[in-house]
């Protein structure tokens, strides 16, 4: 049942998204992920920020941007995730920003989102409307650990070539 209805609010626009996201990637498909994202779980203040942020990354790594950031508050997290072929990250600020004040470190932002940004360049997210429509199996508990620490090594890599120290990315 949960499959149907989450297939049904992926498939059904709801103009409930407001941010803009970048050029690549739709604004429709994206808010209909965080309203699914905020039913199923009840640093950044700006998208512009987040922008930003992801630019250093990138261009520390010397990638192209070929995802779209969205903002979603509410869903406590950031998360990287494929819609339709489009590969996403969405955040929620204000879990950026508790992060970031509870890590008390300038980091930590930057280091998540390039967890999230490992992702996508390791080929880690599958489209989740054929995951939920089960065309696509679950991974095993073993390899989203080995998928995790994958997104936490070019993290760490990504924070070396930014300039911080081994205990500065450890503390992020």
């Amino acid at each position: 049942m949960y499959k149907i209805i989450l297939f049904f609010l992926m498939i059904t626009h709801q103009s409930l998204f407001g941010q803009v996201g970048s050029y690549y990637g739709d604004p429709v498909d994206a808010a209909d992920f965080c309203s699914i994202q905020l039913q199923m779980t009840s640093a950044f203040t700006t998208n512009n920020e987040a922008q930003l942020a992801v630019n250093k990354i990138i261009n520390a790594v010397g990638i192209s941007q070929r995802f779209a950031i969205f903002q979603c508050n509410g869903i406590d997290n950031c998360q990287a995730v494929t819609i339709r072929g489009i590969r996403y990250i969405f955040y929620d600020s204000y879990f950026m920003k508790s992060i970031s004040n509870s890590a008390n470190s300038s980091w930590t932002n930057l280091s998540i989102l390039a967890h999230e940004i490992g992702h996508h360049v390791n080929g880690h997210t599958v489209d989740i409307i054929a995951a939920s429509t089960g065309q696509i199996e679950s991974w095993s508990l073993s390899e989203n650990r080995k998928r995790e620490i994958e997104a936490d090594e070019f993290s760490g890599y990504v924070l070396g070539k930014l300039g911080a120290s081994l205990f500065e990315a450890q503390l992020a």
